[in-house]
């Protein structure tokens, strides 16, 4: 890496340039996942890459390429300094960066066992396991099983002097199970939806989970489902929680405070329907207002509040 960042470092000096910083980054992943007892997909991929940005002659200059050969690197950081003295020349005043001292460091996810040396073997049959489990539940329909691993090294470096390395490493599994009756269909999935629940963690965090162990309870109540009685909340409070779903498949879990003004007097009132249904059915002692009373105030405080 020293050879790839020195590359960066030498044609930024030689180019003359106020400020420069590079991003090299090594990204890995591994995809598992069975379904109806047999292996469905399988797959290991590594990607790599680098960015360049320089201040020069008072502009930015972007520039990046998937070949992380020192050559490219000199070659990308010259494009980057072309690019910033061609915005240069229709630049109404100049880009002035603050003082920041150097960081040096080292930093990588903690983790108690690193996922990509679980062996694939071991991930299959836990895997296997826990869709043979669903598949033995009576009017399940499709059960399958997936695990995802993500690891991915960034190291960044600029011309004043910092040069921090940091290894992210994150990983995820889940099942689900579906049962058909009729013209219907239900759907059960655990620990969450969208192939499990991810943490930036090591595979301790997929033991946590117990797939095989909740296996045949996610069946059940895939397939209990179908029979189940009508959602007892009522009209207002489905359209509560019918529209935040929405919300959330449009912005994909991000706020913005553009939005406040609009939506929190329904996030408002969500909440507090929420509250009062989970209270009518299971009793005052789950209401999440017992513990967690600020989190029912989706409206902007202020200072002097």
């Amino acid at each position: 890496m020293k050879e790839l960042t020195d590359s960066f470092l030498n044609a930024a000096a030689m180019s003359g340039v106020q400020y420069g910083d590079i991003r090299i980054i090594n990204a890995e992943t591994e995809s598992i996942g069975v379904k109806n007892g047999l292996l469905e997909e399988m797959a290991k991929t590594s990607e790599a890459g680098f960015g360049v940005r320089v201040l020069h002659k008072g502009c930015w200059g972007f520039a990046s390429s998937r070949d992380t050969s020192a050559q490219e690197i000199a070659r990308i950081t010259k494009l980057a300094v072309e690019i910033a003295e061609a915005s240069a020349t229709l630049k109404k005043h100049d880009v002035n960066l603050v003082e920041e001292p150097p960081h040096v460091d080292v930093w990588k996810t903690p983790v108690q066992e690193d996922p990509f040396a679980i062996s694939i073997e071991d991930k299959l049959k836990l895997l296997i396991s826990t869709n043979e489990t669903m598949s033995k539940v009576s009017g399940v329909t499709n059960a399958t099983s997936s695990f995802d691993a993500f690891r991915e090294h960034q190291l960044f470096v600029n011309t004043e002097g910092s040069n921090i390395e940091q290894t992210i490493i994150e990983c995820g599994a889940g099942l689900e199970a579906v049962a058909v009756g009729g013209n219907e269909m239900q759907r059960r999935c655990y620990p969450n939806s969208f192939r499990g629940q991810f943490h930036t963690a090591g595979y301790e965090c997929i033991r946590k989970y117990d797939l095989p162990g909740n296996a045949e309870r996610i069946a059940t109540e895939a397939v209990q489902l179908l029979s189940a009685d009508e959602c007892p909340l009522d009209r207002d409070c489905k359209n509560n929680l019918t529209f935040l779903i929405g919300l959330r498949h449009e912005v994909e879990h991000q706020m913005t405070t553009r939005i406040d003004d609009l939506l929190s007097a329904r996030f408002q009132a969500c909440c507090l329907n929420y509250n009062e249904a989970v209270k009518s059915l299971f009793g005052d002692y789950h209401g999440i207002d017992r513990d967690l009373s600020f989190s029912l105030q989706f409206a902007t405080l202020s200072e002097d509040q």
